[in-house]
């Protein structure tokens, strides 16, 4: 009897010594996490860490907002078993990201896939360190020698205003959809910088490469999986028709640079192509051919859709809001009239339009996520430090709509940004081209191009729904990395007929 005690004893113990050392090593383990992970966040997955929390959602966006609401304004998330995500909300937090630690965050995360694969960690969005310097430095030198901030890139865009009303007015319909005239607009204003000239609206190339650019535009977002993972690549089928469409957009400007090469002549620059040219096998040449298509391509994306989808945002709360749309057009009547062409030096003049245009950048907030931003070192934010190497996501949209910053954020109020003698108010929490070193160089043209092509189009036409305005859908869709209006369908009107 004595000897089966002793044999059981013998047996079980070194199982609950087994068992004693794995729950201290659970114990420990996970203290040592807290006081390593220092920031909160959803719990993790096995192995594919908070995947499963994102999975399935196009409104990256709001996710992310529900998880604020949950665990701060600093959410640390873990995608797969490495890779940490932190997203970062409310103009306090972002400012001090952005700004005050400006230069630890304005790095991209080059080990990011697709990214990496598609933009070849060059052009002046995704690069870094010396090369970003440099061709940002290229990249703004060029644009002021082709007119940037200048009367002559003014004069462009109310040329383009012209043909924009002219193709409205030339379709023959009392209803229609703008976004088949507002991009090919606004990408002409790149397409004169970029390639020396603009194309007519039913031009076959410019309309695919405006095809192509929008697939690119629409798609590539956080909500891809193949962004993070290189295995996700077979089964994306988005990430492979945008590769596709990077492909023929290149070939597209090799065709451009064949054609310059050809005509042009030695000192006369016509545009950035020219530029690209003049500069190779000199001492400074710095441009290579794959950065010089790259840049072209940020040059579209970040003078293309923001402007064209920062309109057709401003289009809708005009005609969702028809009070403010009135007193926007009796101001330019009352101060420019509706036969003179506005210029960008009006915007003092006209302090209700240029707010009414601030407040539905504001409402609407395009870049709601701003690109990915790194750090080569910890960054130590109000006491909470994210990680070395960790992706950060500044959440704009927060900033936008933060209610210490905001009186009742979720209120269409452009009088918010006049003051009592009525000058426009510059809100520290207002930033729809984002703030610090990574903040849009195009800034003063997309501001340019909006102000313009609104004050064009309110001169000329008065916009209706074709719905109660109360059932117009303001909530946008996070297509890709910006976030766009749902379709919708306006009633054009002659303002010369109404007044007349």
């Amino acid at each position: 009897m004595l000897f089966h005690i002793l044999h059981f004893d013998l047996f079980i113990n070194p199982i609950i010594g087994l068992c004693f050392v794995f729950v201290a090593c659970y114990f420990i383990f996970k203290r040592v996490e807290s006081r390593l992970q220092s920031l909160p966040g959803p719990t993790r997955w096995p192995i594919v860490g908070n995947i499963p929390d994102l999975a399935f959602t196009r409104q990256t966006y709001r996710r992310l907002l529900e998880f604020r609401d949950k665990y701060g304004d600093i959410v640390q998330l873990r995608l797969g078993p490495n890779l940490t995500v932190v997203a970062v909300f409310g103009h306090k937090y972002l400012y001090e990201l952005l700004v005050e630690n400006g230069d630890k965050t304005k790095y991209r995360p080059s080990w990011l896939h697709l990214p990496k694969k598609l933009f070849e960690e060059t052009g002046v969005l995704w690069s870094n360190g010396e090369e970003w310097s440099s061709l940002r430095k290229f990249t703004i030198n060029a644009l002021k020698e082709l007119g940037f901030g200048s009367t002559s890139i003014e004069k462009r865009i109310q040329q383009e205003a012209g043909h924009l009303i002219k193709a409205i007015q030339s379709e023959g319909k009392t209803e229609t959809d703008l976004k088949k005239f507002i991009p090919k607009a606004v990408s002409n204003i790149i397409s004169v910088i970029v390639f020396g000239d603009r194309f007519e609206y039913t031009d076959e190339d410019f309309l695919e490469l405006l095809e192509n650019l929008d697939y690119i535009f629409t798609h590539f977002g956080y909500q891809q999986p193949s962004i993070f993972f290189s295995f996700m690549e077979p089964v994306d089928f988005s990430a492979q028709i945008i590769s596709e469409n990077m492909k023929k957009i290149k070939e597209y400007c090799r065709k451009q640079v064949k054609w310059h090469e050809e005509t042009q002549k030695k000192g006369v620059v016509r545009d950035f192509v020219d530029m690209y040219l003049e500069q190779i096998g000199t001492e400074n040449g710095t441009l290579s051919e794959r950065s010089m298509f790259q840049i072209i391509f940020d040059l579209y994306a970040a003078g293309t859709e923001t402007s064209s989808t920062g309109l057709l945002w401003i289009v809708l709360y005009l005609i969702k809001y028809p009070v403010v749309q009135t007193k926007c057009a009796a101001e330019i009547k009352r101060v420019i009239g509706l036969d003179t062409t506005v210029h960008f030096s009006d915007k003092e003049r006209l302090p209700y339009v240029t707010a009414t245009i601030n407040e539905a950048m504001r409402m609407s907030t395009l870049g709601a996520l701003s690109l990915p931003r790194s750090s080569l070192e910890d960054v130590e934010i109000d006491g909470k430090v994210i990680p070395k190497n960790s992706v950060i996501i500044p959440h704009i949209y927060s900033a936008h709509h933060d209610k210490t910053e905001w009186q009742k954020p979720e209120e269409f109020k452009p009088e918010r940004f006049i003051d009592k003698d009525r000058h426009i108010i510059k809100h520290k929490a207002f930033y729809p081209f984002s703030i610090g070193p990574r903040a849009c160089p195009g800034k003063q043209l997309g501001e340019m191009e909006m102000f313009i092509f609104t004050v064009s189009l309110l001169q000329e036409f008065e916009f209706k729904s074709v719905i109660p305005p109360d059932d117009l859908d303001i909530e946008g869709l996070q297509t890709g990395v910006t976030l766009v209006p749902a379709s919708y369908t306006v009633k054009v009107n002659s303002r010369h007929k109404i007044t007349h």
